[in-house]
């Protein structure tokens, strides 16, 4: 483990040496000064506008670097012996072409790779999310809408996003994005209601191939928007459908048809009161079980105005689990297609299935270019006899006759981004893991720990 520390910290040491020397290159600015000039004056205008044809052609894009030690755990599981150190690098080219106030094409290619790790690509099995080596991430035409207009369009390879990706997202944290869809998006735009329905197709992240392989389901939704009302108020509806065959939780295999129909409401009382709540319910076929699964957020938080703007929000989250895989009924809340890397602790050991989520976060502003958080979280199961699933949708344990209880253990995330200036953002962050009764019931229930420092150029 020592010499793990070591050569992490050594990594850290190089790369942060590095970084510095080409921020110095690049930005030859003093360091104060640039970090808080307003984000309008530093622009590549070379880049934009240029004339192709009947239109014109923006290029922009990201370096990204981030390296990460990990004690007591790796991405692929928690347990005794399972620690990693990793470095990794993320470029992304965007190409957005302008063909008219409302037409554009966009292109963004990818390479991603990964250092330093002690994981291997053939441990990755064939998805890895370290690496995806040069490869086509969005490839899509779209027809926007605008005020004079109620309908508009997109049609190819994009991510989909909605309010803060829980239920739908990106997952963009992963070295190589979590979601990618080859997908058509059909926009319907009323004067209190904005309508998207989708029919898409979930892109594989292949480690050393072109991803032209999708996974074996379908999934269709229509999420809908107000607009105009006192309150932000969603309402959505996903169909996952999968007829290639899945395990029946007790015993054989089955097609899928899982319908998800939910709502998200927030808002503000006054200027120092925020508020969010989202609900989802599942319904459906799993093979032969009916499917009845239910998955909450809830979330609260009062700021402060003083300086460095002090925030306090409380946080709820629920996914229901399973009690008896042989009764014919499913009810294992299945997380949708959103994103984990913020939202059940950063060190990604849950996924929103079966789980329960107590979280405290607090933040501040000294300046406004560097935010610092706290968050705790405690974690239990909401079914004792269903398992734990890690943030991979993983079952990493379960004790099928509850007796070990539901206190899977208590998270503390220190967090601070740090936006240097409009193109260089710093994004640091330690977590710790106390195992709870569960763990110290099941196995081994050593504490975790995980430091990570990242940095990102846009251009």
């Amino acid at each position: 483990m020592k010499a793990c520390r070591t050569i992490i910290y050594c990594g850290f040491a190089q790369w942060a040496w590095l970084l510095g020397i080409a921020w110095m290159g690049l930005f030859p600015v003093d360091a104060v000064a640039q970090a808080t000039i307003p984000e309008d004056t530093v622009k590549h205008d070379f880049l934009k506008d240029i004339p192709i044809g009947p239109g014109t052609l923006d290029i922009s894009g990201s370096l990204r670097l981030r390296g990460e030690w990990l004690d007591h755990f790796t991405i692929h599981e928690y347990g005794e012996g399972e620690s990693d150190q990793v470095l990794l690098e993320r470029v992304r080219l965007n190409l957005d072409y302008q063909y008219s106030r409302r037409w554009h094409a966009f292109v963004q290619l990818q390479d991603a790779h990964y250092w330093l790790s002690d994981l291997q690509l053939e441990d990755f099995g064939p998805v890895c999310s370290y690496q995806n080596p040069l490869d086509l991430r969005e490839a899509y035409i779209e027809w926007k809408r605008d005020e004079d207009s109620w309908f508009g369009y997109k049609l190819g390879r994009q991510t989909i996003t909605y309010r803060d990706g829980r239920v739908w997202g990106p997952g963009d944290w992963g070295n190589t994005g979590r979601y990618t869809w080859d997908a058509a998006k059909l926009y319907v735009d009323t004067e209190f209601l904005d309508t998207d329905l989708i029919a898409a197709k979930q892109v594989i992240s292949e480690k050393n191939h072109f991803d032209d392989s999708h996974c074996d389901f379908n999934a269709y939704g229509i999420y809908s928007r107000t607009k105009n009302w006192p309150v932000d108020l969603d309402v959505f509806y996903i169909l996952k459908y999968d007829n290639e065959g899945i395990p029946n939780p007790s015993g054989g295999f089955g097609d899928l048809q899982s319908h998800a129909a939910g709502m998200y409401a927030g808002g503000q009382f006054g200027n120092h009161l925020d508020w969010a709540f989202l609900g989802a319910y599942q319904f459906g076929k799993r093979a032969d079980n009916d499917i009845e699964a239910v998955g909450l957020n809830m979330q609260l938080g009062y700021t402060w105005d003083v300086s460095w703007k002090p925030r306090l929000g409380v946080e709820y989250t629920y996914a229901s689990g399973d009690n008896n895989p042989q009764d014919g009924k499913y009810q294992t809340f299945d997380g949708l297609f959103g994103g984990i890397d913020r939202f059940y602790g950063r060190m990604n050991f849950f996924s929103w299935m079966n789980l329960q989520d107590y979280q405290v976060s607090f933040n501040v502003r000294p300046v406004k270019q560097l935010m610092i958080s706290v968050d705790y979280h405690s974690f239990y199961l909401a079914s004792n006899q269903d398992a734990w699933y890690y943030g991979n949708a993983r079952r990493m344990r379960q004790d099928a006759s509850g007796k070990s209880g539901s206190h899977i253990g208590e998270e503390v995330d220190l967090l601070a981004t740090w936006k240097m200036n409009p193109q260089v953002e710093i994004f640091s962050g330690y977590a710790h893991f106390f195992p709870g009764s569960f763990l110290a019931d099941t196995g081994y229930h050593e504490e975790a720990d995980w430091i990570f420092l990242q940095a990102t150029w846009t251009f």
